[in-house]
């Protein structure tokens, strides 16, 4: 977002820091130039575990919600997410996890284990109805099931009416820097297989892309698609008699994500410049940071813009670098290293960019007990929209009362 969009909105005090904003307009853009790249042959799943804040947005404009929890279900309820659009996923599904999904109506759930095949059997088969169905193969992780389970469910199908297998899904990592095709003809020589060997054919083959997102200032942003576009092709030249599901979450959401947090000290110890905010990594998120070894891209806001004066003592020295600090007590608490500014002072606003994606559900929010951001949508008709306040998080990690 434009520097100046926020700076009204700042000074009317609508917008406080720390807080993320989500920008929709982005996000729907985004989707646009994917559906430039695929075709009728590819559909698209959201992976929301990434960003649960924009699943009402994600739903009208892509096919299916893959959902990993009751919690993650509960959240596609209250937003009336059509339990149609939805696959269940998820390592450990239990019984009651089960109950859910099929009292909501999901359209679709993922098979990870042969006990989880097995649960589900038994409550179809005590309820008296059908459910449509993904067989998981690992890549060799925790997930899914190696070949010679999922060929033993495959083969004795027909002793499980109410499961019809219709899909199946591979993912093997995110964050993919080089997309490697060979890995996408193997799962397909897989389906091939099962086809020859056991007569099985299926609608969906759900692979989860990992595509790579350039988050950092050494990175170049303009091959954003390129890996997209590989992939995609390769999918359209291949004639397969299925549809091929690309199941995404960072790669929809990261780019859409921007996180503000206010400078609110700032000292010079021996030669090192740390400024410090009021935010932290217990917010902010990067796949492949490592105690701030990279650099994410970063733009600020001067308090003079803000109208505004520090009361605190403005060190505000121009062309240095600094290290820009959260507000946790550990060494880890780094979020950028030797960045350099034109000038820098107390009341400045940072924007870090990219942070769409994990950031808002994968970061350790709760450490140090200190406030959870807030959280703003960015629609082009209604303009900036706090769907979120703040949350002390001391309130989650106890609420016992001692006589």
């Amino acid at each position: 977002m434009e520097i100046s969009y926020y700076v009204d909105y700042i000074k009317n005090n609508v917008l406080e820091t720390p807080a993320y904003v989500f920008n929709c307009q982005v996000l729907k853009n985004h989707i646009n130039n994917i559906y430039d790249i695929i075709d009728e042959k590819i559909h698209l799943c959201y992976a929301m575990k990434a960003n649960p804040f924009l699943v009402p947005y994600l739903d009208k404009m892509v096919d299916t919600i893959e959902v990993c929890s009751s919690g993650e279900l509960n959240i596609c309820k209250r937003f009336g997410i059509p339990a149609k659009n939805i696959v269940f996923s998820g390592v450990n599904k239990t019984k009651t996890d089960i109950k859910n999904a099929f009292e909501y109506g999901v359209g679709t759930i993922t098979i990870e284990s042969y006990n989880q095949f097995l649960l589900i059997n038994q409550y179809c088969k005590e309820k008296n109805c059908e459910a449509n169905v993904f067989l998981r193969l690992s890549d060799g992780a925790q997930f899914g099931m190696n070949e010679e389970v999922l060929e033993q469910i495959v083969k004795n199908r027909k002793d499980y009416k109410y499961l019809h297998i219709i899909g199946i899904h591979f993912f093997s990592g995110t964050q993919k820097r080089k997309i490697n095709i060979n890995e996408l003809k193997m799962i397909i020589e897989y389906v091939n297989k099962l086809k020859r060997l056991y007569n099985l054919e299926i609608q969906y083959l759900e692979y989860g892309v990992g595509l790579y997102v350039p988050y950092f200032v050494d990175e170049d942003a303009d091959r954003l698609y390129d890996e997209l576009k590989e992939i995609a092709t390769f999918v359209k030249d291949s004639n397969l008699p299925y549809i091929v599901v690309f199941e995404m979450g960072r790669f929809f959401t990261a780019i859409c994500g921007e996180y503000l947090t206010t400078i609110e000290d700032m000292k010079v110890i021996e030669d090192k410049n740390y400024c410090i905010v009021d935010g932290g990594i217990h917010h902010l998120n990067y796949f492949g940071q490592n105690m701030a070894m990279r650099t994410p891209i970063i733009q600020k806001i001067d308090i003079s813009i803000l109208e505004r004066k520090s009361i605190l003592e403005d060190i505000e020295r121009k062309d240095m670098k600094w290290i820009i600090c959260g507000s946790l007590c550990t060494y880890a608490d780094i979020l950028a290293r030797n960045v350099l500014f034109d000038k820098l002072s107390i009341g400045d606003i940072l924007i870090f960019q990219k942070a769409g994606a994990y950031s808002v559900t994968e970061t350790p929010g709760m450490f140090l007990s200190r406030e959870m951001p807030s959280i703003y949508l960015y629609e082009k008709e209604h303009g900036l929209t706090k769907v979120r306040e703040r949350i002390p998080s001391d309130q989650f990690i106890t609420n016992m009362t001692i006589n």
